[in-house]
């Protein structure tokens, strides 16, 4: 979907589209980022760690998990739900505006809960 993204987003010098990184450059650019995208497999459940990531940067999110907005932390401002990879029509107008308004904090409760900390807390006991 990188290409399709590409098509869209031509005239917009500020989006960047990555290859195979180490960890240490892709949380630098995760810092310095406003959006993350999650493109999940076909028979993909549950969240990705993109999610997980996007509460920890506090970074907003286009994510093509349909049912994202059945979680705690879903926002309309923050989180766009990309139907169009369904072959549903793009509102271009409407996921540039997404992205160039000002997102929120997700909660300090979100992004505990959503932490790796707690992770291992409720995997260990």
């Amino acid at each position: 979907f990188s290409d399709y993204f590409r098509n869209i987003f031509t005239n917009h010098d500020r989006i960047t589209f990555l290859k195979s990184i180490n960890l240490n450059e892709y949380y630098k650019i995760l810092s310095d980022s406003k959006c993350l995208v999650d493109i999940g497999h076909d028979n993909q459940t549950g969240l990705s760690m993109r999610c997980i990531e996007a509460i920890g940067g506090q970074v907003k999110l286009i994510s093509s998990n349909i049912a994202i907005d059945e979680y705690d932390f879903y926002s309309y401002g923050n989180v766009y739900i990309a139907r169009f990879i369904y072959n549903e029509e793009i509102d271009t107008d409407y996921l540039i505006n997404f992205l160039s308004a000002s997102n929120f904090l997700y909660d300090q409760e979100i992004t505990e809960y959503y932490s790796l900390y707690n992770w291992v807390s409720e995997v260990i006991g």
